[in-house]
Formats: C-alpha cells, structure tokens, sequence
C-alpha cells in the first residue's frame, strides 16, 4: 500500500473515486495530494440512502467501497469533514475494513455515518447490494 500509511478513510458515497459527484476531487489536485486508494469492504454493515448515504450496522453484510489516505492527511481530514458536515450531519467511527486484494488483510479505517438525528429509519432506502467479496 502507498505511503504505508495507518491513517485510512473507508469511503462508499460521494468520496468514493470515480463517483459521479467525486467533486473534491478537484480541491485535492488543487492542493497537489497525493491520494492511495485501494478497493475494500465494510463487514457487517449495509449501505442505505436516505438524502445522503449512510452505513447502518447490520450483522453478515457487506458495503464496498474504498480506503483512501494521502501524505497530506490533515488537510485530508479537513476537506473530508468538511464535505461530510462532521460532527453535524455525519458522525465518524473506527472500523477493521477488509482489503479487496486479500480480505485476511484488514486495516482499521474512519467510516463516516449520518447521525441518527438527521434520517427516519423507516424511510431509509436499502441501496446494497448485499454480497460477499471474493
């Protein structure tokens, strides 16, 4: 992995590279990151929309997504949180996530999840799917 780093976002929305609305995008090359990015999944969660997507705990489940970090990992921090609205409309929690290369690899990644305040679980939309990596 680049930049043997032990600082990892696990990201599945709009982070996530090549999304169609990957719009800080631009504030990285702005700023001259370099961005490591490797496949990799969240066990024992589901991915869920409601406004924005979110994780919810849900046990022999699986959301894919990717890890990212970058040499820059303050401003990493700082451009993500700003996009997520943390602390106010995503909360972040730590997370063993699974590497697409070998899933006996695991490394432990901040996961942002909308605060329960901002969504109805009854309206959440299931956006899945549910799967099993290789």
């Amino acid at each position: 992995m680049s930049f043997n780093s032990d600082k990892w976002f696990f990201v599945f929305g709009t982070l996530k590279p090549g999304f169609t609305q990957f719009t800080w995008n631009q504030q990285i090359h702005n700023r001259h990151f370099k961005l490591a990015c490797h496949k990799a999944y969240l066990r024992d969660y589901e991915l869920y929309q409601s406004e924005f997507p979110t994780v919810i705990q849900e046990i022999g489940k699986y959301v894919e997504g990717y890890i990212i970090t970058s040499e820059k990992w303050d401003e990493l921090v700082k451009i993500c949180d700003q996009i997520e609205e943390y602390p106010s409309y995503y909360t972040r929690f730590q997370a063993q996530v699974e590497l697409d290369e070998d899933a006996s690899k695991k490394v432990t990644a901040w996961v942002y999840q909308m605060q329960p305040d901002r969504y109805k679980l009854e309206e959440l939309v299931r956006i899945g799917p549910s799967f099993q990596p290789k």
